[in-house]
């Protein structure tokens, strides 16, 4: 295989109370607290050409699916393009690596590392030469999909040749096949899940006992509530520490019930009612005195890691750094739980990267599949789960020996297995890179006390508008 290369505080003034949809927002807060051996040894053949689409403008009608059928045994090789870096990327190679060594097929891949990986990706597309496969986000998906120079992948998981058995496929989640970043009204799903991760609230256990409570928070409320009771001027604990993530905001929109796009035309919604309520609790939080917010994420988990802080939010591929970081200062009793919801039904969003293919002849876009087949493994889904922390992608994984193992040594992982039982994808958002950083903004406005909660989300609801223009 070649591999190629603190935010201050400032009290509230009468000012921050102008403008706040009095009605809309008191209503939310009140709710919120309530087949063969000759398949592939393919060579690669010269690609057919795709159609220069710089700005990738939708195809209509994209032709349908190419019948799957095993070329000539000649030597095959594939382009796979990826944005990973650290420990993901080291064990990306070594998955790439032993599908190389045992695949009967001959199959030679070029794992190449590009950044920024988008643009890149558009280069190659204009020039009819894009990658086979590429680890990318759901809104490239949801764009490529939309241009129709992605491969569906229907056929290609129910092939009697070639997809997954009866049994792979029901172990696996049924999210991590479902067609969630296509466009409207497309139910081939172009893209599978993979390095899924899941949001969580951190809980220092030590800190909490000592407020006589020893069950995590189940509402939002509670939160608040043991966020004052930690505060304390004379021992330095705090409540919160939270740094502004448009991700993490979205979630708390939607285990309230919200939605981040409208459905029917997919304008993203920032200053929905749910959302007014996500930001009115930030707010809310800082006012009381109990919280407070920093820039960088990895302050986040210096400081919670410190012992003196009650809560914090990250996610299940962050917490590695967090348990070193916790006993590399002297370590306490700590846990995590999922975020509070409102709705009746518990749910929890879950973001990931997305195998997609691209066009192009059917051996190698077959033999591309049979990568994206290998990584879907349960095999290689406990390997890359041990490294990362990512979610796993089965339901029979907590079984295996190695994630027995993982759990003793990461008892935290308990929680995130458990919550894939009531887990979705979060929606596929056009332009979510951009929204999410106009999101965060938003936030940071707010938890520094410069802007009201509905005025800050009304700005950066305009300046998603604008990204969505035409």
């Amino acid at each position: 295989m070649l591999i190629l290369p603190v935010l201050f505080l400032r009290p509230r003034s009468s000012a921050d109370n102008v403008g706040l949809q009095v009605s809309r927002i008191a209503l939310l807060i009140a709710l919120v607290f309530a087949s063969s051996a000759q398949l592939l040894a393919c060579a690669r053949e010269p690609r057919q050409t795709l159609r220069p689409a710089p700005t990738l403008v939708p195809v209509p009608n994209p032709s349908p699916t190419p019948r799957i059928r095993t070329p000539d045994s000649t030597a095959c090789s594939i382009d796979f393009w990826h944005s990973l870096t650290g420990a993901r990327q080291a064990c990306l190679e070594d998955l790439v690596e032993a599908f190389e060594r045992q695949n009967p097929h001959g199959i030679d891949v070029r794992l190449e590392y590009h950044q920024p990986l988008d643009t890149e990706i558009t280069t190659a597309l204009s020039a009819g030469t894009p990658p086979d496969l590429v680890l990318a986000s759901c809104e490239q998906e949801l764009r490529y999909a939309a241009a129709g120079v992605l491969l569906p992948l229907a056929d290609y998981l129910t092939s009697s040749d070639w997809g997954l058995s009866k049994v792979e496929a029901n172990d696996l989640w049924p999210f991590v096949t479902a067609p969630s970043c296509t466009p409207q009204g497309n139910e081939n799903s172009t893209g599978v899940m993979f390095d899924i991760d899941v949001p969580l609230l951190l809980i220092n256990r030590t800190l909490l006992a000592s407020l006589g409570q020893e069950a995590a928070p189940q509402t939002w409320e509670q939160v608040r509530n043991l966020c004052n009771g930690a505060r304390n001027k004379k021992a330095g604990t705090w409540g919160c520490v939270m740094s502004p993530d448009g991700d993490a905001l979205a979630n708390w929109a939607l285990n309230l019930g919200g939605q981040l796009a409208d459905p029917v035309t997919m304008e993203v919604v920032l200053d929905s009612p749910e959302m007014v309520a996500v930001l009115s609790l930030l707010h809310d939080f800082t006012d009381d005195g109990c919280a407070y917010c920093v820039d960088d994420p990895l302050a986040v988990r210096e400081d919670f890691a410190s012992g003196e802080i009650l809560f914090a939010f990250a996610t299940a591929i962050e917490m590695r750094g967090y348990s070193d970081r916790i006993a590399a200062l002297g370590g306490f009793d700590w846990e995590v739980a999922p975020v509070p919801h409102l709705i009746d039904e518990a749910t929890v969003h879950l973001r990931s990267s997305r195998l997609i293919i691209f066009r192009s002849s059917e051996r190698q876009q077959l033999a591309a599949w049979l990568l994206v087949k290998w990584l879907l493994r349960l095999d290689s889904d406990v390997q890359w789960a041990q490294t990362t922390g990512a979610a796993a992608m089965h339901r029979s994984a907590p079984s295996t020996p190695e994630i027995a193992a993982y759990l003793g040594q990461h008892p935290w992982y308990n929680t995130v297995l458990d919550m894939l039982s009531y887990a979705r994808p979060v929606p596929a958002v056009p332009h979510w890179h951009e929204t999410s950083s106009l999101l965060a903004e938003a936030a940071r406005a707010v938890c520094q006390q410069q802007m009201d909660p509905a005025g800050a989300l009304a700005a950066a609801d305009a300046q998603a508008d604008a990204l969505h223009t035409p």
